[in-house]
């Protein structure tokens, strides 16, 4: 009894001992560490936002106004951060925490696995954390939640595990919310998952397994129910109705490379690079980017596998597994095969990255032979979002992992299969040094984001419904909004911006680059209009200084003018900021009723104490409108004194040209109703052609007044290419009026023969004059 309660205490220490090796070798102890930066703040700003609600929120209210934002992956994660931070837990170390408890979830389900299928205690440990430590589970810490997906692929297979050998309810419960969590964790280790399970399932009964009616009749139908189950209420959750498909060649580009496997990359392995064994690589030669090669170098434990499916070859469910390895392998190669294979150079030898009109994409030609996976990628379900090939190497993996578990001795000499998988933690560690510095400078950034944004910034935002200009996938927009439990009407990740940006007002959609002539309008009519409290300008990209703060080497901001974007800023990227902006700060600064806080990092502009009511902004909009003069000819954007035009023009309005600006088939125009109007009848008189109009073909133009009590409304039926006009009325009471034009039967150049243009034209927009009654 006492030397059994030794051992066990040896085996409980030695496993904890592993257990903090791989929280090391993930960047995640918790105070110390942080695994990422820009994945970390993305997942923060949810978790952060859902603190700020309830403990059962799952919709982040701080960004996305005036709707909401739901998590499109990584809600597993993300509620139990928020959980943390409502306990009180910083959010570096909330998120640390966070991934620190899934991994030690992930660790304790791989050791039930193995045990599972007969590992020894100790052994059981050692896989664990041999798989744990594997590349394709450490170097994806950067991208959150898809790194703890992969790492919980042996807890997602467990209840499966159980029920091919027996039917027990708790193995049906553990299956659905196995699938749950799975789903809510990270789409492609969601796809690993389901797939590979049912093809276990298909292989164990094709190879005569004696109770193959149980499987088909139970395993089946609960696996299937699961991942319908966890699939209906992701759907329900996120109402994302249509996803971007990638390219083919997106596919065929972050396909693995037969090189990576067999040869590790220079600056990864400490032992590859001591040996002098590893090769550089870097995109401007090879496809795809970094996570391509530094994440799939695994030819130790392909061979384990490959030595497994040997050895078990007359195990049913080893050869299933070596099905699935053979699959995932398979999907992993992407469309084409490589084998080593780089980007053509350019005559002079450089590489062609800085030349390529789109380098994230590999044409057919430049791999070795087509895999005929193209199709799959194409057509199913599920596999065309799976646009990174390479990382079905992950479930791959996963079945060698087992497969080498299966063909370890059962008796008690299994040196070999502990030999082996302290190779496989020795050879396919990182560097622990520059892992352990990593992680801790995510830390410390993230906290030289709290003291130098996010505190000065309490004390300068005025309301709590904020812009900031100017706009995009704003990852830090949404973290700043979180943290000060703001609603900001930016939104961080593609999805959530795209439908944030479906339901802006044209006021926010005017915000953008604010060094841009006329931009500083756009501020002021966002805060006169009451759209919004504050607008902030980050001297900081919003986007990219979240992946590296506070800003790359360049100061590289695509969302802003090319001129700045290359402009040498010898490593002061936000000073850069600061003085691109610097005409606008000034001339904000010189508005009597706006206020301007400016620190080194930001500035935020509001209206001043004394102009915050409803009647002080109207005349200030009566003001603002006063720049505006009858009559209005239409001007190109580039034309001096014509950034106005873009505060009557709103939605459906296609680029000004000279002298003319076409209209979609629904548009709305601000018409500024002058000073003058309050004693005479004014009408705004539009002088413009209908496309395509004709008396075989008349274009019926609709206006009606937005917002009217009277309802005012008249149609006008364009029979003729000659210019056509149309009175609209501007009574007094209001510093503007806005109308609505509608043409139901716009047609586009190219249906009408004219062009190959296909944009659906309206009205083409000539000029507005202004008439009074006695006109």
């Amino acid at each position: 009894m006492n030397r059994h309660w030794i051992r066990s205490t040896f085996d409980v220490a030695g496993g904890l001992v592993a257990l903090f090796y791989v929280l090391i070798v993930n960047g995640a102890i918790p105070g110390v560490t942080t695994p990422a930066l820009g994945l970390a703040l993305w997942t923060s700003s949810f978790s952060q936002s859902f603190a700020n609600a309830s403990p059962f929120a799952i919709h982040a209210v701080n960004f996305g106004y005036p709707g909401t934002s739901a998590m499109a992956f990584g809600l597993s994660g993300g509620l139990v951060e928020s959980w943390l931070i409502r306990v009180g837990l910083d959010v570096p170390d909330a998120y640390t925490t966070m991934v620190a408890l899934w991994l030690t979830a992930a660790f304790v389900g791989a050791i039930l696995f193995a045990r599972r299928i007969g590992a020894a205690r100790h052994v059981a440990v050692l896989a664990a954390t041999a798989w744990m430590s594997t590349p394709i589970v450490w170097g994806h810490a950067g991208f959150g939640m898809l790194s703890l997906g992969i790492a919980l692929l042996p807890t997602y297979f467990l209840p499966l595990l159980v029920l091919l050998d027996h039917t027990r309810a708790t193995a049906i419960f553990g299956s659905i919310v196995v699938a749950i969590v799975a789903v809510f964790m990270d789409g492609y280790s969601f796809m690993m998952f389901a797939t590979g399970s049912l093809l276990v399932c298909i292989c164990v009964c094709m190879t005569g397994y004696r109770e193959r009616r149980r499987v088909i009749t139970v395993v089946i139908p609960v696996q299937v129910v699961s991942m319908a189950v966890a699939y209906i209420l992701y759907r329900q959750y996120s109402h994302y109705t249509s996803y971007d498909k990638a390219p083919i060649d997106f596919f065929r580009a972050w396909g693995l490379d037969l090189s990576f496997i067999a040869v590790p990359t220079a600056g990864v392995h400490w032992l590859w690079d001591l040996l002098g064994l590893a090769k550089a690589r870097s995109d401007a030669w090879y496809y795809g980017d970094g996570s391509v090669w530094g994440t799939t170098f695994c030819l130790p434990l392909l061979i384990g596998g490959m030595y497994g499916a040997w050895r078990s070859r007359k195990n049913r469910f080893a050869l299933s597994m070596a099905v699935v390895a053979l699959f995932g392998f398979y999907m992993s190669l992407g469309p084409t095969l490589k084998i080593d294979a780089t980007r053509p150079p350019m005559p002079d030898g450089t590489p062609t990255l800085v030349a390529t009109s789109d380098p994230l994409l590999m044409p057919s030609d430049a791999g070795s032979t087509s895999t005929g996976s193209q199709w799959i990628s194409r057509k199913l379900p599920g596999f065309k979002l799976m646009r990174a090939s390479y990382r079905w190497i992950a479930l791959c993996l996963f079945a060698c992992w087992v497969l080498f578990i299966l063909a370890l001795p059962r008796d008690r000499a299994q040196r070999v299969s502990v030999g082996f998988f302290v190779a496989i933690i020795l050879l396919l560690a990182p560097h622990p040094v520059d892992a352990y510095r990593q992680s801790s400078l995510h830390r410390r950034l993230m906290a030289d984001i709290e003291s130098n944004v996010i505190g000065p910034m309490r004390h300068g935002v005025r309301g709590p419904v904020v812009a900031f200009s100017p706009f995009g996938n704003d990852f830090l927009g949404a973290y700043i909004a979180a943290r000060l439990n703001l609603l900001a009407f930016n939104a961080g990740g593609d999805k959530n911006y795209a439908v944030a940006y479906s339901q802006w007002p044209p006021d926010m959609v005017r915000l953008r680059d604010p060094a841009q002539p006329g931009q500083d309008l756009g501020i002021i009519r966002f805060l006169l209009d009451g759209t919004g409290d504050s607008v902030i300008i980050p001297y900081f990209d919003l986007f990219y200084s979240a992946q590296i703060w506070p800003c790359n080497p360049a100061g590289m901001s695509p969302r802003v003018s090319p001129a700045f974007s290359s402009t040498e800023v010898d490593g002061d990227c936000v000073g850069a900021f600061r003085r691109y902006y610097a005409r606008t700060i000034q001339s904000l600064n010189e508005r009597p009723y706006l206020k301007l806080m400016e620190t080194p990092w930001f500035a935020v502009v509001t209206l001043g104490d004394a102009h915050r009511s409803a009647a002080e902004r109207t005349r200030l909009l009566s003001e603002f409108f006063a720049d505006v003069t009858y009559p209005i000819v239409i001007a190109p954007e580039s034309a001096p004194g014509a950034a106005i035009q873009d505060f009557l023009l709103e939605d459906g309005w296609y680029p000004r040209e000279n002298g003319l600006v076409w209209s979609k088939p629904s548009a709305i125009i601000e018409l500024p109703v002058p000073a003058r109007c309050v004693s005479a009848s004014c009408s705004a008189v539009l002088s413009f052609g209908a496309f395509g109009a004709s008396s075989a073909r008349p274009v019926h133009v609709h206006v009606y007044a937005i917002d009217d009590a009277k309802k005012w409304d008249a149609t006008e039926i364009v029979s003729a290419v000659s210019a056509t006009q149309m009175r609209l009325p501007l009574p007094p009471g209001s510093p503007s009026r806005r109308f609505r034009i509608e043409i139901p039967n716009a047609a586009t150049p190219a249906e009408l023969g004219v062009s190959a243009d296909i944009r659906r034209l309206g009205i083409g927009l000539l000029r507005i004059d202004l008439v009074t009654a006695n006109d």
